[in-house]
């Protein structure tokens, strides 16, 4: 199965040591793609807790990025950690 991400957007959900910290997302509002606040929903915030601590990581960041569909839920794209 294709996913067609044309006309979704992409956030990522950042957290150091196990603890949220900020939600980006990814302008769509210029030609250069640039990174900027969002405030994510609490079902954001629950899919992105389902990832987190996946490594086995006592300190560092963690990154989580996903794709909100147009037709509603996130699709996982990128797991990130920097210890």
């Amino acid at each position: 199965m294709a996913w067609d991400l044309s006309r979704e957007y992409r956030v990522s959900f950042s957290c150091v040591d196990g603890i949220f910290r900020c939600a980006l997302q990814r302008s769509r509002s210029c030609a250069v793609p640039a990174l900027e606040p969002y405030g994510p929903t609490w079902a954001g915030l629950a899919f992105a807790r389902r990832f987190i601590g996946w490594e086995t990581l006592e300190h560092g960041v963690e990154r989580v990025d996903a794709c909100w569909r147009t037709g509603g839920g996130l699709l996982l794209v990128e797991l990130g950690d920097s210890a």
